[in-house]
C-alpha cells in the first residue's frame, strides 16, 4: 500500500467517525480550498497540523487535531468547533475570537462565566441571511444565541431573556429558596416550560405554570454548589434528608429532580457531591441509586461493614458483578465474593477520612500501618487497595492523608515509595533545585520529594514541582487536585516567563497562570502554559506566543 493510499483510506475512516458521510462527501486536498479558507487558517491557525479536508455539497470542513472549521461554498466561515474531541474541550483561538465576532459576546460570556471559555462558535441564519451567532462553553452552557451586535438573546435567538415573564409560583419559589441569588437569564423554552439561571451558578426549571422540576447546582467543569437548607428542608419528604445525613454525613445535595410517570410525580433523583446519584419514591424511601437497585451484600462483606463500620446503615450498590458501598464518608468496594478490595476516604472533594483503626488492625494491614506511623507520624491513611496482577492479589497500595503512595507486597513489606521512584530530604536535592525553592517558595512547607530516573518531583502545600537530575526547574503547578494557586510574582519574573506574563496580562487581563512546563518538540524546546480558565497556551524557548494548544 503507497502512502497517499494509506493517508486517504485513514482520512476516510476519521470522517466516517465525525459526520454521516453520503455521495455528495468529497475527500479533498488542502491546496483545494478557496483562497479566503486558506487566509482564514493561516490567520487562526498557523502552526496546527491538519488532518484531513472534506467537500460537502459545495461546502468544506477542515479537521485539526483539536478543531472543526466549516466554511460555505464562497469559502466564509460558518462554524469553529473545538469540541472535536469526544469530553475533552479546547479554547477557540482568541485571535479569532477577537477578529471575527462581536467584542459584546466576548464581554458577556466572560462578565457571566468568567471561569469558561469558549469552544464553539456558529454563524446562524434566516432565509440565507446572516442573522447571528450560536455559542457554546467549555462549561455545558450551549444555546447562548447573540444577535450581530453581539447582544444576549434567549434560545430562539429573537427575545432577550430580560423580558420573559415568569409565572407567579416561579417568582414566588425564588423569593422564598434564593432571595439573595440574583437571577442571571431566564428563558421559556420550545415546551413552554421555563429555564433560570442564578448568580450562582445554580439553574431551576420550572413547569409552564411555574412548578419546580429540577434545581441543579452542578456546573463549570466539576465544580458545583450546595443548595439551599431551606429549599431542601420543605420541599423533601424529611425521611429523604435524614437518610442523606446519616449515611452520606459532609457531603452535599447538589441536584434535585422530581421524576414523573404518566405526569405524575413518582419520586425524586438526588445527586451528591462526589458521584453519588440515590432514587427515592415520593416519601422519601430510598428505592435505587444511580439507576441500580440497592442489594444485599454477601454475608462476608456484612460481616466486614458490621466490625469496622459499627452496623452504620449503608447502601450496597451493583458494579459489573462487585459491590460498592458508601457510608459514613467512605466508599468501601467489594468484589463478587464478599472480599474487600478497596477502603478509600477521600471521595469528598478536598477532604480526607482516615479508615478506621479497626480495619487496619487486620493482618499484614498492621505492619504496614505500623511502618507508616512510625515514617510519617503527623500523617493518617485515609485509602487502602489491593493490588492485582493477572487476577492473582500481589499486595496493597497505601494513601496518606498528604498525598503520599506507597506499595507493600502481599506480607507487608514497602516495594516502592511515592507510587514511583524513591522518597528522598530536601537536603539530597541538588543545588539549583534548593536555590530556587529558597527563591520562590519559602516558608511554604513540603509534602514530599520523589527522585526517579530522571527528574526529581518537590510535592508543596499548593504547589507540584518537577525539577532536571541537574537541579533546573521543568515545570511548576499551581493546581493542585481541585485547588489552584496562582503561581508567586517572583517566578515569574524569570526570563522568559516574564515576557509569556507580560503576554498573558495584556492578552487575557484578569487572568492567572496556574501552570507552566518545558516541554520538548522534535527536540526543540517551549514552554506549555495554563490560565485558570483552564486555556492552554505555548511559547517558544524565548518566551514568545505560538498558538493555542
Amino acid at each position: 500500500m503507497n502512502k497517499m493510499t494509506f493517508i486517504f483510506l485513514g482520512l476516510c475512516i476519521l470522517f466516517v467517525s465525525f459526520t454521516a458521510c453520503d455521495d455528495d462527501d468529497q475527500v479533498i486536498n488542502q491546496d483545494e480550498l478557496p483562497a479566503i479558507c486558506q487566509t482564514f487558517l493561516n490567520d487562526y491557525f498557523s502552526g496546527q497540523t491538519i488532518l484531513g479536508v472534506q467537500k460537502d455539497n459545495d461546502e468544506y470542513e477542515v479537521y485539526y487535531t483539536n478543531y472543526k472549521v466549516e466554511f460555505n461554498s464562497q469559502g466564509v466561515w460558518k462554524q469553529v468547533d473545538g469540541k472535536r474531541v469526544n469530553g475533552d474541550y479546547k479554547a477557540i483561538p482568541q485571535a479569532f475570537l477577537t477578529n471575527e465576532i462581536p467584542q459584546g459576546i466576548i464581554t458577556w460570556t466572560t462578565t457571566n462565566y468568567p471561569n469558561a471559555f469558549i469552544v464553539e462558535v456558529e454563524k446562524e441564519y434566516r432565509n440565507g441571511a446572516h442573522t447571528g451567532y450560536d455559542i457554546e462553553l467549555n462549561n455545558g452552557r450551549d444555546d447562548l444565541d447573540f444577535d450581530l451586535e453581539g447582544n444576549f438573546l434567549n434560545g430562539n435567538g429573537t427575545t432577550p431573556p430580560v423580558t420573559t415573564t415568569l409565572p407567579e409560583a416561579a417568582k414566588t419559589f425564588l423569593e422564598t429558596y434564593f432571595a439573595d441569588d440574583a437571577l442571571r437569564t431566564q428563558r421559556q423554552d420550545d415546551d413552554s416550560d421555563y429555564e433560570v439561571t442564578l448568580e450562582s451558578g445554580i439553574e431551576i426549571d420550572f413547569t409552564s405554570q411555574g412548578v419546580w422540576k429540577n434545581v441543579d447546582g452542578k456546573f463549570d467543569g466539576g465544580q458545583y454548589v450546595a443548595l439551599p437548607e431551606a429549599y431542601l428542608t420543605n420541599e423533601l419528604p424529611a425521611t429523604l434528608i435524614t437518610f442523606v445525613t446519616t449515611n452520606y454525613p459532609g457531603r452535599f445535595i447538589i441536584e434535585v429532580d422530581k421524576e414523573f410517570q404518566n405526569n405524575t410525580l413518582v419520586g425524586y433523583e438526588i445527586d451528591l457531591n462526589g458521584n453519588v446519584e440515590l432514587d427515592f419514591d415520593t416519601a422519601g424511601n430510598l428505592i435505587g441509586s444511580g439507576g441500580s437497585l440497592p442489594v444485599q451484600l454477601p454475608q462476608s462483606a456484612q460481616e466486614f461493614m458490621n466490625t469496622h463500620f459499627n452496623g452504620l446503615t449503608y447502601t450496597p450498590i451493583p458494579d459489573d458483578g462487585e459491590y460498592d458501598v458508601y457510608v459514613d464518608s467512605y466508599k468501601i468496594e467489594f468484589n463478587s465474593q464478599g472480599i474487600w478490595t478497596q477502603v478509600d476516604g477521600t471521595i469528598i472533594r478536598g477532604q480526607y477520612k482516615a479508615v478506621p483503626e479497626s480495619f487496619l488492625n487486620l493482618e499484614p494491614l498492621n505492619l504496614i500501618s505500623d511502618y507508616l506511623i512510625n515514617q510519617y507520624p503527623t500523617s493518617s491513611i485515609v485509602d487502602v487497595e489491593k493490588e492485582f496482577n493477572n487476577g492473582q492479589h500481589t499486595g496493597y497500595e497505601f494513601t496518606l492523608n498528604n498525598g503520599l503512595e506507597m506499595i507493600f507486597n502481599i506480607n507487608g513489606t514497602p516495594i516502592i515509595s511515592g507510587g514511583e521512584g524513591a522518597i528522598i530530604n530536601k537536603e539530597n536535592l541538588p543545588q539549583p533545585a534548593l536555590s530556587f525553592l529558597d527563591a520562590h517558595f519559602t516558608n511554604i512547607n513540603i509534602r514530599y520529594i520523589k527522585q526517579d530516573n530522571n527528574e526529581y518531583e518537590v510535592y508543596l502545600n499548593g504547589y507540584d514541582l518537577e525539577f532536571d537530575l541537574q537541579g533546573n526547574w521543568t515545570k511548576v503547578d499551581g493546581y493542585v487536585g481541585y485547588i489552584k494557586t496562582a503561581l508567586p510574582a517572583s517566578f515569574l519574573t524569570l526570563d522568559p516567563v516574564n515576557t509569556i506574563n507580560s503576554y498573558i496580562v495584556t492578552n487575557y487581563p484578569g487572568r492567572s497562570i496556574m501552570e507552566i512546563e518545558k516541554d520538548y518538540d522534535n527536540g526543540v524546546m517551549h514552554y506549555d502554559v495554563k490560565l485558570d480558565n483552564s486555556l492552554d497556551l505555548v511559547f517558544d524557548a524565548q518566551g514568545r506566543f505560538i498558538r493555542i494548544d
